[in-house]
């Protein structure tokens, strides 16, 4: 008989599908636009679900948690490809994602000693895990609500649909950097071949990003994630 998508096993077998889904859209940006903490919430949530298939205690706990990240995560990647400026954020919001970061590690150091009781038992008292679960819980929401997100039953219904439109996105998404990328060579070819005055352009800065004067790209990036989910 098939397990029922509503059974621990099964939210843990989907959550880690979700999130083999959204890590990759995660590092491209981060390769595009070199933003900080992106690396690290990559490497901390590829990690996350990794460890995720160990779990041996309170496995609805580390789940929802892990659900939770998923969702910031993704809500995360919405916040680069809507930032203005170069995809450069603001101050207080890189402050937030640092938060988020530090959140992100507490998150992972719990649900890492929920693998082994005797790790458990030799690394945590009862209460300090305690302590740090409500951490956890804490950073999470305080991250909900500043990257103002919902959260609905609804949101992890469909297994399929989820996984279908994220490949879609993810593949659209990538063309679309390639798509921008592949025109820089082309750019400096066109300068190399000027005339001498030209050679004062070494001077300049590096490149800008990859988005910048390419609103028309960056609009389609923006209706791929705009695309319900179901």
């Amino acid at each position: 008989m098939p397990v029922r998508l509503g059974t621990t096993q099964a939210r843990l077998k989907n959550i880690r599908k979700y999130l083999s889904l959204v890590t990759p859209i995660l590092s491209e940006l981060c390769d595009a636009f070199g933003s900080p903490f992106l690396k690290a919430i990559s490497t901390i949530t590829l990690s996350l679900s990794a460890e995720a298939e160990n779990i041996k205690r309170n496995k609805d706990d580390c789940i929802e948690l892990i659900e939770q990240v998923h969702t910031i995560v993704c809500a995360i990647v919405d916040l680069h490809i809507k930032a203005d400026n170069n995809s450069i954020l603001p101050p207080a919001m890189l402050e937030h994602l640092g938060s988020f970061t530090k959140t992100l590690q507490k998150i992972h150091t719990y649900v890492e000693a929920k693998q082994d009781a005797s790790r458990f038992k030799h690394f945590f008292h009862q209460n300090a895990t305690k302590t740090l679960l409500r951490e956890c819980k804490a950073g999470l929401q305080q991250a909900l609500a500043v990257f103002k997100v919902q959260i609905g039953i609804e949101f992890f219904a469909d297994m399929g649909e989820m996984q279908k439109s994220m490949h879609e996105k993810h593949d659209k998404m990538l063309a679309l950097i390639s798509a921008c990328s592949t025109r820089e060579p082309s750019i400096n070819a066109g300068f190399a071949s000027s005339d001498s005055s030209t050679a004062s352009l070494s001077m300049l800065p590096a490149e800008p990003k990859i988005f910048h004067g390419r609103e028309t790209e960056l609009k389609q990036i923006l209706d791929i994630f705009k695309q319900p989910l179901h």
